[in-house]
């Protein structure tokens, strides 16, 4: 099967619970059903994607991210001859949990394929599978534990969402006793507040469950991770022998002991490192840092255009992100501006 046939076999309930659909016969039923359209349709709005009940572009890239098994929704079709929670290979679904129930029921089944240290974080995948054994369903809040996609979060400042806890609470009371003072559960924010901040942007498909963009570089076809005082180089999931370094040690001045940001630029082989309010070019042909470092970021990007054009790179600074193009300010929007808001 192609990967919108498996999801939607999957995860869509197109017909009675009682009811199933062959392989052989799925394809062309999905094409010329109307209830296809309306769950596709249901899909969209719970994801919240354009509602078009049409496989779009948007739609065909959610429904190969990693996720949950368990459907959302209960929108679920079985096949004919095919088990109802099947595993695929690396990726897709994860893990998946039995309803509660007698006998498996409640169980957590987790795919021997996949791997669960630098791909997939299994205390993430575990945790959010026991919250269907404690009868918790899926979310349709992004930033939940309980949200059908898998995520990345840093174990390290991990605490779990107030979705999480205002679902769990409402099946199982509060804590009567909880322990103070506690951390706070984080709230997803909203995409349609305007004094909205962001603080990284997550774009890459191999790197964007681990680190954010702006502490990340692509010198030499390998991925370079800038955490703390220290960078990692990888070669796919592999780390590069002789790695991690000092960041003084591998290429900013000894005075530089963190870097804020990094941002390369593909077309002139560049990397900028943003350190406080300066920044330092690096020259991957040369190997080297550019002459005249440190340079200050505001009197460097300054001129102004009042177009808008597509692509190029973007910084954010509280509410608002910044267009550049070779070192050029185009326009200044909106951290909400490409983020989906249901009120608008």
């Amino acid at each position: 099967m192609q990967v919108w046939q498996r999801y939607v076999s999957s995860f869509l309930q197109l017909v009675r619970a009682d009811e199933c659909l062959t392989s052989s016969f799925l394809q062309s039923y999905l094409k010329t059903s109307g209830p296809l359209i309306k769950k596709l349709a249901e899909m969209q709005m719970f994801f919240g994607l354009q509602i078009t009940g049409t496989l779009d572009a948007d739609t065909l890239a959610l429904m190969k991210k990693p996720r949950c098994g368990v459907p959302d929704a209960n929108m679920h079709v079985p096949v004919c001859g095919e088990s109802t929670n099947p595993f695929d290979g690396p990726d897709g679904t994860l893990a998946h949990t039995f309803g509660q129930g007698p006998g498996i029921g409640g169980d957590a089944h987790f795919d021997d394929d996949e791997t669960f240290m630098f791909r997939y974080v299994l205390f993430l995948v575990a945790a959010h599978e026991f919250g269907h054994s404690l009868g918790l369903s899926h979310s349709d809040d992004p930033g939940a534990l309980k949200y059908s996609m898998y995520s990345y979060s840093n174990l390290d400042t991990f605490v779990l969402p107030w979705d999480d806890v205002k679902g769990i609470q409402s099946l199982y009371s509060p804590n009567d006793d909880p322990v103070e003072p506690g951390p706070m559960a984080p709230v997803t924010p909203d995409a349609c507040d305007l004094t909205l901040v962001l603080d990284t942007v997550r774009s890459s498909p191999l790197w964007s469950r681990f680190i954010p963009p702006s502490h990340r570089s692509a010198l030499k076809s390998s991925s370079r991770l800038f955490t703390g005082h220290r960078v990692w180089a990888f070669s796919g999931y592999a780390l590069v022998t002789g790695y991690p370094k000092s960041i003084p040690s591998f290429c900013p001045p000894t005075a530089v002991e963190k870097v804020d940001a990094a941002l390369h630029d593909p077309q002139t082989r560049k990397t900028i490192f943003f350190v406080g309010s300066s920044y330092y070019s690096y020259d991957e042909a040369r190997v080297d840092m550019d002459d005249g470092n440190p340079k200050q970021v505001d009197e460097t990007f300054l001129e102004m255009s009042d177009v808008c054009p597509a692509g190029f790179f973007y910084l954010y600074s509280g509410p608002y992100m910044y267009e550049f193009s070779q070192r050029m300010l185009l326009c200044v929007l909106r951290n909400s501006y490409f983020l989906s808001c249901s009120k608008l």
